[in-house]
């Protein structure tokens, strides 16, 4: 392609990548407990081959092809691969347990099923009498296991040796003429934190100009190393990692998994992590203690870590001051799936914490008069998946409405206050954000996990998971002395806030809060109206406790 032709597409601009630094090295992915180097033009030559299996599969434009994944090369080449076909590729979240997976093939009318191996597999035999027949089914890894009386082909039978130059040609010019910024790229099921999960439709357009936009806010550089460990079925990781990746043009390492991830720093020394405030919070915890901290924090990310980017909630100021202190900055940014993602990123010189700095250029920002954030632009989804009421109650004259209140700070930068259903109305019309109570609390070494709730009771209450060195305080003694404990760190957390926002009963749970459960986002978000689903008895013996004292 010629490099002087514009990018208006994530096909657009892998493309151009390809054509302008072919021999550079782009991706490294764990093979043998060792990192292979991958440069652009090898990432491109499995994207085609990738596309003709897929052509040869059956795939055609606007089908819904499901992927059902971890992290690994095989899923960033049957994502660009599906998109130089124009279909539309619904990431699936590898933890989603079985019934959800069923929902959401379902749902989205998927014609075709994609599974890294055995296990994702099992999901789908789980629901088989639920899905069609005809359903076909390829794996990344050899499968034992029939689906649906058929073997199942896996990559190695279905992926092309190589592709003669002219079918390379062939498959660019098909992508030149069918994909465009208004081709539909991605289902993205939305994690669901106050509801059922929706798919949002994302197209092309979305898509790189968000990535196109928040590059250049961030300051990432073309000569940075990225290490990559949130899950890519999550529009996080998949624009801020992967896309910006494409559009920048540095290189991307995969963590092998969520568990290794300190250890894969410490082996490819990456420049630039994103990551959620648990990520952080862990390590703060981990770290702190330790004689020479910031040593010990350096040496675990690497040693050559400049950005650290953290999205998904909000992180806490012992964390946030933590990291900044020893030279490992965060960087706060604001965005959600409806928006492909970023809608406000920090950067070196717009960043405070509490803050998530400015909207990119491109991107529009205001305040509705309850303080609803709402964004405009060509980040905007195209609505959601067979759901037109909904799309037309959460764009309304072309402005998005998040559902999250935010304001505005001294400097022009952007705070996000909550989500404006998750108020906590008190008696007397005071009104607490249950997510500032929870950043508080969960910043205590004591405290893993913390849910506030209290909308029907006038005051807050929390269901709390102890950290487990602080739960084994009880293992063989008193219980009530972890209680004592938690409630004691409990008060020393809130003490700032005003008497209306003080935790008045609490109660510990035996496990902690899961995806698996549906009590937590892929990005460890709570989902709210499962957590009190499946806590209701819990919640409600609460309502007829008495008030817990003060200390």
């Amino acid at each position: 392609m010629s490099l002087d032709q514009p990018q208006r597409t994530i096909v657009d601009w892998f493309r151009y990548r390809i054509a302008r630094t072919p021999d550079r090295p782009a991706l490294y992915v764990k093979s043998d407990a060792q990192y292979q180097q991958r440069t652009w033009a090898e990432v491109g030559s499995l994207v085609l081959r990738a596309a003709c299996a897929l052509d040869r599969w059956g795939v055609s434009a606007g089908d819904r092809v499901a992927l059902m994944s971890e992290n690994r090369l095989e899923w960033i080449v049957c994502d660009l691969a599906l998109q130089y076909l124009a279909a539309i590729h619904v990431p699936l979240h590898a933890r989603l347990p079985a019934s959800q997976v069923a929902q959401q093939i379902l749902h989205s009318g998927a014609t075709r099923v994609i599974v890294s191996g055995q296990e994702q597999l099992e999901k789908l035999q789980a629901n088989q009498d639920r899905m069609s027949v005809d359903l076909p089914c390829f794996s990344f890894d050899a499968c034992d296991r029939l689906w649906q009386t058929r073997p199942v082909p896996h990559w190695r039978q279905w992926l092309p040796e190589q592709l003669a130059v002219a079918e390379e040609d062939r498959w660019n010019g098909l992508a030149d003429r069918h994909v465009t910024p208004q081709t539909l790229a991605t289902v993205l099921y939305t994690s669901g934190t106050s509801g059922g999960p929706k798919g949002v439709v994302l197209s092309q357009g979305n898509l790189a100009s968000n990535a196109e936009a928040t590059w250049p806010a961030t300051g990432e550089r073309e000569d940075d190393l990225k290490m990559g460990y949130l899950p890519l079925s999550h529009i996080f990781a998949r624009a801020c990692d992967l896309y910006i990746w494409i559009v920048c043009g540095n290189r991307l390492a995969l963590a092998e998994n969520r568990e290794s991830v300190l250890e894969d720093c410490q082996s490819i020394r990456p420049t630039w992590i994103n990551a959620v405030p648990y990520f952080y919070d862990c390590l703060y915890h981990q770290v702190s203690r330790l004689a020479d901290p910031g040593f010990q924090l350096r040496r675990l990310l690497g040693g050559r870590m400049r950005y650290c980017q953290v999205g998904g909630a909000a992180v806490g100021k012992e964390t946030f001051d933590f990291f900044w202190k020893h030279g490992v900055p965060l960087y706060p940014g604001y965005g959600l799936t409806e928006a492909s993602p970023v809608v406000s990123v920090s950067s070196v010189d717009r960043v405070c914490w509490g803050t998530v700095g400015r909207p990119p250029a491109g991107i529009e920002v205001r305040l509705a008069n309850d303080g609803e954030i709402l964004t405009r632009g060509p980040h905007v989804m195209q609505g959601y998946w067979q759901d037109p009421a909904a799309t037309d109650e959460a764009i309304r004259d072309g402005w998005l409405h998040t559902g999250d209140l935010g304001a505005w700070n001294e400097r022009g930068l952007l705070m996000i206050r909550g989500r404006k259903k998750e108020l906590i109305v008190t008696a007397t019309g005071q009104k607490i954000h249950p997510g500032r109570l929870e950043t508080l609390l969960v910043q205590d070494p004591s405290i893993e996990q913390a849910f506030v709730t209290g909308d029907t009771r006038g005051f807050p209450i929390a269901l709390i998971v102890p950290a487990a060195s602080t739960a084994n305080v009880s293992a063989t003694g008193d219980p009530q002395i972890l209680r004592r404990q938690i409630r004691r760190r409990i008060d020393a957390c809130l003490a700032g806030l005003a008497s209306h926002e003080q935790i008045r009963r609490f109660a510990l749970l035996p496990r902690p809060l899961s995806i698996e459960f549906g009590e937590l986002t892929p990005k460890s978000s709570l989902r709210r109206s499962q957590i009190a689903i499946n806590w209701t008895s819990l919640l409600e013996s609460m309502d007829n406790s008495d008030i817990e004292p003060e200390s």
